[in-house]
């Protein structure tokens, strides 16, 4: 999903934005079970950096329905 037609702050890369998003649902998704309490640790890795960008961003960037338009 490049070239979202969004505004972000001034010296925001919106690669930036996307490889966050990618790597926090890589890390949720993928867990493997044979990692144990490691994988976990990973998973909930994955919630805090989703969360933070759902706090940090604002509400126009996390609404991507509107910039798909």
């Amino acid at each position: 999903m490049t070239g979202w037609s969004c505004r972000l702050s001034l010296g925001i890369p919106s690669s930036l934005l996307m490889s966050a998003l990618e790597l926090a649902t890589r890390c949720i998704r993928e867990v493997v079970p044979e990692a144990g309490v490691g994988a976990r640790v990973v998973m909930e890795a994955g919630y805090i950096v989703l969360g933070a960008m759902c706090v940090a961003l604002p509400q126009d960037i996390m609404d991507v329905s509107h910039c798909r338009q």
